[in-house]
């Protein structure tokens, strides 16, 4: 430096590589605008970037020590592309780092062929969605599919399972699309979107549908999956055993079913009838004087179409009906003794005294 630095100041004319050398010294001592005016003399533009590095970065250090973080970031950002354009690629991951950029960070090190370190880098910080891409790039597929997993990025993980079916190992392919079905939707019994339908789908056979459906107390699912698929007698009686009680008896209509029940069948579907009718007069407005209790739909809809619990039960409740209305209107009571099924003859007391 000394020598070359004491021609300068003499005002002795130097030579651009000269210049370009004394810019490299001056960075050595940190004094990173007189090496800005060097490069720039000598016209080396990777010398220019490196020196505008080291003054963003310094200007940013000054910003986060006076608590000036935001400025200090935004200068830091500056320094990685600076340091990004002098190709000291190391230099910029730090700054995109100190900066608050971790995915920007992770970008420049998968850019530059540091796979493995932007893949450790986006895991520390909890960016499994680039962690995938990158273990996609090196077609480490278990690692791509654990990082979706640690993500809960289950849309892209079913994506993923579907475009790389063939290089997967079948085991773990499978033990994935259940994975990316249960965490996904687990925890709703609503009528699945397409999305759903063709994840569930790919699980396996209609039974270990079922069997994962039934894990997770997923009836109603589980119900229009057996119904899809014309299993219609299992549909109704794990519909019925769930509390499923409208839509069982509305198949057991629409499919005449049960026409010859056994007599446990039978004392099962009238029971179904007892609380479905409690349920609908617990959740329904009561009658206006003169209207009438209002029967089920569903078991209106069944009536006559050959299950004679069903008949039995709409034609005692049309008789009840009667009564309470001629209670109301006339102060007739209601002989409730007559009535043999004692739960109804109780519910009927409780409707009479309100």
């Amino acid at each position: 430096v000394s020598e070359m630095r004491k021609r300068f100041s003499r005002g002795n004319t130097i030579s651009a590589s000269e210049s370009r050398e004394l810019g490299y010294q001056m960075l050595d001592v940190q004094d990173y605008d007189e090496a800005l005016r060097r490069f720039e003399a000598a016209g080396d533009l990777q010398g220019i970037a490196l020196a505008t590095a080291y003054i963003a970065e310094k200007t940013a250090l000054t910003n986060r020590a006076r608590k000036s973080l935001k400025e200090a970031n935004l200068h830091f950002i500056d320094a990685s592309e600076s340091f990004l354009k002098a190709g000291r690629i190391m230099k910029a991951v730090q700054c995109r780092k100190e900066g608050g950029d971790q995915k920007g960070a992770v970008k420049i090190l998968a850019n530059n062929g540091a796979y493995e370190d932007a893949a450790w880098l986006a895991a520390e910080n909890g960016l499994f969605s680039e962690t995938s891409k990158i273990y996609t790039k090196l077609n480490k597929h278990d690692v791509a599919l654990a990082a979706y997993a640690l993500g809960k990025d289950f849309k892209r993980m079913f994506s993923y399972l579907k475009k790389f079916e063939s290089t997967i190992e079948p085991c773990c392919w499978k033990q994935y699309v259940r994975l990316s079905y249960v965490e996904r939707f687990g925890d709703s019994d609503e009528t699945p979107d397409e999305f759903e339908k063709e994840v569930l789908s790919r699980i396996g056979s209609l039974k270990e549908q079922e069997m994962i459906l039934s894990s997770y107390n997923l009836a109603n699912k589980l119900f229009d999956l057996r119904n899809a698929n014309k299993k219609y007698m299992e549909a109704y009686e794990g519909g019925i055993s769930s509390g499923l009680l409208e839509k069982s008896i509305q198949l057991l209509s629409d499919q005449a079913m049960l026409k010859n029940p056994s007599s446990e069948q039978g004392a099962q579907l009238y029971v179904a009838c007892k609380y479905l009718q409690a349920e609908h007069i617990a959740t329904n407005s009561w009658p206006k004087p003169g209207e009438d209790w209002q029967i089920h739909k569903v078991l209106q809809a069944a009536v006559g179409r050959g299950r004679a619990q069903i008949d039995s039960f709409v034609k005692m409740w049309e008789g009840i009906n009667q009564a309470l209305k001629s209670f109301v209107e006339s102060g007739t009571g209601v002989e409730i003794g007559k009535l043999d099924d004692v739960q109804i003859a109780g519910y009927v007391d409780i409707l009479v005294r309100s």
